[in-house]
């Protein structure tokens, strides 16, 4: 249960708007993000080797950070930060169940490892989350690929 709001969605819930979708997903990103901000302010990440990119380490624990982040999350609650603070949660499209581990993995694994192809990654993530704007229920390939909806949260 988060803010008193049974695990349990019913299936006649309000599906989370665009902009609710967008602004979750902007929100992650800027708190993902900071796992590698606030060590470059810090001093900690020396700015003189970033020519080449980040380092190996920063881009796996980035990775891991992003891939815990969001999985936990979802699996237990339906909610990562993100979505919290725009009113949205991940359900089971099924029985608006809590998504458990597998869904969450899934619904993450399709942007998160094909965002990482060489290239190619960037556009293929982003067609795979701009898919909701073509469907119906507001399903990214990831949500129909987890068989799970974002809803929203009634206060």
């Amino acid at each position: 249960m988060i803010g008193g709001e049974p695990a349990e969605v019913a299936q006649t819930e309000q599906l989370a708007s665009i902009g609710q979708r967008v602004g979750g997903a902007l929100v992650d990103g800027l708190l993902a993000s900071m796992v590698v901000v606030v060590p470059l302010l810090l001093g900690l990440i020396d700015t003189d080797s970033l020519e080449n990119g980040l380092p190996t380490s920063v881009l796996l624990g980035l990775f891991l950070f992003g891939a815990v982040y969001t999985v936990v999350p979802t699996a237990l609650w339906g909610q990562t930060l993100g979505k919290i603070a725009v009113g949205s949660r991940v359900v089971a499209e099924e029985d608006g169940s809590l998504p458990g581990w597998r869904r969450a993995t899934i619904r993450w694994a399709v942007p998160g490892v094909v965002g990482r192809l060489p290239y190619v990654g960037l556009w293929v993530s982003l067609a795979v989350m701009a898919s909701l704007v073509f469907d119906p229920r507001r399903r990214g390939l990831h949500d129909r690929m987890a068989g799970t909806i974002v809803v929203r949260v009634t206060k």
